[in-house]
Formats: C-alpha cells, structure tokens, sequence
C-alpha cells in the first residue's frame, strides 16, 4: 500500500491461468457447499447477504492459503494470519456500510487477534457496473452517507482478476446486486495478535462489522447460475 488509510486496485494481478482455475472450482461447487450469511444490522452486525465458504473446505483451494501468507507474511515487523474465503453474490445480495473490524480468538478465547488488512480478489467475468456489486469506498465520507449517493470516483467495479487492498479499519461498502448471474470472489483478511483497536460496538453510535460471527443457514433450493 502507498499510503496508510488508501484503498489499493491492481488489475490483472495473479496469472491468468490460476484466475480461470479458480473460478473453475468455485462455479463447479455444489449448492450445499455454500452458507448464506445475512444480518440486517439489528445485532450489532453490519446489514448484509450473501454467500461463503471458507477456502480451507475446499481441497482444490487450500494452496490459495499458502499463497496470501507468502504475500504479506509480515507487516511492519511482526507476522501476519490470513484467514481467506470464498463469496457468492446473487441477485439483491450486498453489505451495508462497515470498517471491517473484528477480534478473532485463535487457540483459545486469550489469544485474540485483530484483522489489520483486508483484500478482495475478484472471479466473474466481464462484470458491467449495471450489474451492481460495486465496491464504494466510503472512507473519509459523511457517516450518514448512503453508498448509493457516493461520488462516482468512491465506485470501483469488481473486474475479473483484480485484487482490492487495504488497511483495517476502512469504511466501505458493496452495492446490491442486479444481475440474474453470480458475482464471486476470493476475500479475507490478515490477521496481527493482540487487540489492535476498539471495535465499532464499543463507540457510541457505531455500527458494527459484519465479522462478529454474523448467523449462517443453509440454503439449498437456489439453482446454481
């Protein structure tokens, strides 16, 4: 990242070849593979609906683990955790405004630690911005901004084999989605030990991240796209 706080895009950032692979396995996964996650905010949780797996369930994406570790094994001295997994966007499924942060306990509920960048690596061909889907970075904004009333310069498109980055927290947000197809994409985060900032549950007034464990079910009467 060039400077604390940005948001980073870099196109066509892994090897065409492991992008089509990839997008291979995640469009050839059975339904039952997929949990829908949803919350509509009233739980602390930032608003949202869509659907994940993590890679670590499936055998053919375990190397991708591997591979976000050797992109940033440390940061700023001390070592990193990533924690990635796949998403499914389908029709009206989104993520209202959220910063991302989370404490996650690893090995014991004493041994947190906190997200510190995330990155998301889209996989759906020639997606059109009519589409929806969009990612807005609403860092910086009026807390009260809509996503939908961002300026246009905030709107990034998730084209195929991009990779988004940025520190932890960031506020943004991912606009609904209007197309009868998937949206897929690899996400996650790297995780440093220790609590590394309040979570937005402890403001007054803030909402918080969509990280806190929101509740899953299982769905399977949705037909693959």
């Amino acid at each position: 990242m060039e400077a604390k706080g940005s948001m980073v895009h870099l196109r066509d950032f892994f090897p065409m070849n492991m992008a089509n692979s990839v997008l291979a396995v995640l469009e050839g996964l059975p339904e039952s593979a997929w949990q829908q996650s949803d919350d509509t905010g009233d739980k602390g949780a930032a608003s949202h609906r869509f659907w994940s797996l993590d890679v670590c369930d499936v055998p053919e994406l375990l190397p991708l683990r591997s591979v976000f570790w050797r992109m940033l094994p440390t940061l700023r001295g001390e070592p990193t955790l990533p924690i990635f997994s796949a998403g499914r966007y389908g029709r009206s499924d989104f993520i209202g405004r959220h910063d991302d942060r989370a404490h996650v306990p690893f090995n014991g509920a004493e041994n947190i630690y906190s997200r510190t960048v995330a990155a998301i690596w889209y996989l759906t061909y020639e997606w059109q911005e009519e589409e929806g889907g969009s990612i807005v970075d609403l860092q910086g904004q009026a807390p009260g901004l809509h996503p939908e009333q961002a300026p246009w310069e905030a709107w990034h498109l998730p084209i195929y084999n991009k990779l988004s980055v940025f520190e932890v927290p960031h506020w943004h947000a991912v606009t609904a989605v209007n197309s009868d197809r998937y949206r897929y994409s690899i996400f996650g985060w790297w995780h440093q030990r220790g609590v590394r900032y309040k979570l937005p549950s402890e403001e007054d007034g803030g909402a918080a991240a969509v990280a806190k464990q929101p509740r899953k079910k299982r769905k399977i009467s949705r037909v693959q796209k």
